[in-house]
């Protein structure tokens, strides 16, 4: 094993006690091997741990993961299933792939009222791509 970094370190005894705020930086750490040896497969670990915990980074991270079919095997329904939670956790961009999922019925079937209300949801957050869907779709944000 490599040397870890003093900041991997303390970031690892943080994960250890569930602290929710070091999931997503401790798994770019892994991912991109910044501060202690890559690992795909850990960085995946230490997310779920976060999204478990509540962080909305974290479970967005997983949904592009599932989306593209990145070291997971690609699934629709768990790339939705991620990013309901990111956006139930109040994550803006899993707010907004949420409204893209009902729109295009991906991993759920298509509803393009629960749709628009994801995108205005993210649209009233600040979102350029939700105020686009709405407009695409020839709904008002209000």
């Amino acid at each position: 094993m490599g040397k870890i970094s003093a900041d991997v370190k303390k970031m690892l005894k943080q994960f250890d006690h569930n602290e929710k705020e070091v999931m997503l930086t401790l798994g770019y750490a892994y991912w991109n091997g910044e501060g202690i040896n890559k690992s795909k497969t850990k960085a995946i670990e230490v997310w779920t741990k976060g999204s478990e915990l509540g962080d909305g980074e974290c479970s967005y991270h997983l949904g592009e993961l599932y989306e593209k079919g990145l070291i997971v095997d690609m699934s629709a329904n768990k790339a939705r299933t991620f990013y309901q939670a990111s956006a139930s956790q109040g994550y803006l961009e899993g707010i907004y792939k949420t409204g893209y999922c009902f729109e295009y019925g991906f991993g759920v079937y298509k509803d393009l009222e629960k749709a628009a209300d994801y995108y205005k949801k993210a649209a009233r957050m600040g979102s350029q791509k939700a105020k686009d869907a709405l407009l695409r779709l020839d709904i008002s944000i209000s």
